[in-house]
């Protein structure tokens, strides 16, 4: 949890709704449960800041899979901007 006590929300955006359309059935639920949990909970700890051209985002990793989210501490949102296996989740940002 975070300090405060109080748990961070997490949505997803239209982009990374649709991205869990080429996620394999095996792994959407663990990619799920990572969103539902480790994001909820303490996203900046669970994830990593990424460099250019994707400065102001964080990966969190799930298996062979990431999540590139976005953190906004003021609010405690996470934004969950895309989900795809780890060779692909950083192109065409």
């Amino acid at each position: 949890m975070t300090r405060s006590g109080a748990a961070w929300a997490v949505r997803w955006t239209r982009e990374g709704a649709r991205s869990l359309r080429t996620i394999p059935p095996r792994v959407l639920p663990a990619i799920l449960a990572f969103a539902e949990t480790a994001l909820a909970t303490d996203p900046p700890r669970r994830t990593h800041a990424l460099r250019e051209p994707l400065t102001g985002m964080r990966s969190g990793n799930v298996g062979s899979y990431r999540v590139l989210v976005e953190v906004d501490p003021v609010d405690m949102m996470v934004w969950v901007v895309r989900a795809a296996y780890h060779a692909d989740v950083y192109r065409g940002r």
